[in-house]
């Protein structure tokens, strides 16, 4: 029997699964202090006493929703509100702190947001639902004992480069050298715990999916309806339309 070459999903939509590019653009560059470490860390601002220098690292990381912010453009289209636009900052936070966390980040961690927008799409109620997403989750977690500290943010109306918008995040923190995870010290008889990202947390208020910002541009051409290809603004226009939303799933009304 013939065997069927494997077709990657992620190549028909346009996206790297394996960022070959990103990796072989990076090779060369600096690893940070702890090549092994999950995320880059560098060193503590050169200004500052030597007793600090001496003691903490830095870590500085970015990261965002990705398309997830076009799910929420189809529930405003499809007439559901915009009242998911509040959830997308808790996604965008997340994205990082999650990574941050496998390097022993766990608090006081200092967030900027950056929202661009195509305005002719994504008003201005739209953009004070995404921003007050914000405060809401800084103080869910603040309830909690985890402090998230509001450093600000940019919103930019770029509508020649973005059709809906994007949500993207910096989070910045500074750690004990003696706190640090650094994977490539891991050795045999340690553990590696991993978090399911379904159910609810603590901090949610609700059951989530557990479909995330990773892979949303797989997940929603895989699981929504045909119907929504209507809405050319959420498509990869350079994509075989085919391709794009080739399930069953629709928005429920």
């Amino acid at each position: 029997m013939k065997e069927e070459k494997f077709i990657d999903p992620y190549a028909t939509l346009g996206v790297s699964s394996k960022k070959e590019g990103v990796h072989k653009a990076t090779k060369n560059l600096s690893k940070g202090l702890y090549p092994g470490a999950f995320c880059q860390i560098v060193p503590v601002a050169a200004s500052l006493p030597e007793d600090v220098r001496n003691n903490f690292v830095q870590i500085i990381h970015s990261d965002g929703v990705g398309t997830k912010s076009n799910v929420a453009y189809l529930a405003i289209k499809e007439g559901l509100g915009n009242h998911f636009l509040r959830t997308l900052p808790q996604d965008a936070v997340v994205m990082n702190t999650d990574d941050m966390a496998c390097v022993g980040v766990t608090n006081d961690i200092y967030i900027s947001n950056h929202i661009a927008r195509n305005a002719n799409r994504i008003d201005d109620d739209a953009l004070v639902e995404i921003i007050q997403g914000y405060s809401d989750l800084f103080e869910r977690l603040g309830k909690l004992g985890i402090n998230l500290y509001n450093a600000g943010g940019e919103t930019a109306d770029v509508g020649s480069y973005t059709t809906t918008m994007g949500i993207d995040v910096t989070a910045c923190a500074t750690i004990n050298k003696s706190e640090v995870i650094d994977c490539s010290n891991v050795k045999p008889g340690e553990y590696i715990v991993g978090l399911s990202s379904y159910g609810q947390s603590t901090y949610e208020n609700k059951e989530n999916s557990g479909v995330r910002s990773n892979g949303l541009t797989l997940a929603i051409n895989t699981l929504l309806h045909p119907d929504y290809r209507k809405y050319k603004e959420v498509m990869d226009q350079t994509v075989n339309e085919e391709n794009l939303f080739v399930r069953k799933i629709s928005f429920r009304r």
